[in-house]
């Protein structure tokens, strides 16, 4: 939530008129910094998500982490995150068998485009 909070007011900071042309760049190098972050870390739960055994994680905590991939990726807001994102949705569908999860990776996936 925190990050969010933080995006959201860098977004609020780059989009005003009364920002210098010098806060917006260092404002855009952070939002595109923090959104690669997340778009990288997206790779590390989908994969964990696809090679995790049988009983390893529960529905429930594979449906959070499920949500907030989706809510998250869904916020992308630059080419470079929103690729990496959607190759490591894409790459991790890919790996397993379980249809249901490959169904809600591919529906992550679809938001990208």
């Amino acid at each position: 939530m925190r990050r969010r909070s933080r995006l959201d007011i860098l977004n609020k900071q780059i989009a005003s008129p009364d920002t210098s042309d010098s806060d917006r760049a260092a404002a855009q190098a952070e939002v595109q910094a923090k959104e690669q972050d997340f778009a990288k870390k997206t790779s590390d739960v989908a994969n964990l998500l696809v090679t995790a055994k049988e009983g390893e994680i529960s529905p429930a905590d594979q449906e959070v982490a499920l949500s907030a991939l989706a809510v998250g990726s869904s916020k992308l807001t630059t080419t470079e995150a929103r690729t990496t994102a959607k190759t490591a949705i894409t790459g991790a569908t890919a790996k397993t068998t379980n249809v249901g999860l490959q169904n809600r990776l591919g529906q992550i996936g679809a938001t990208f485009g």
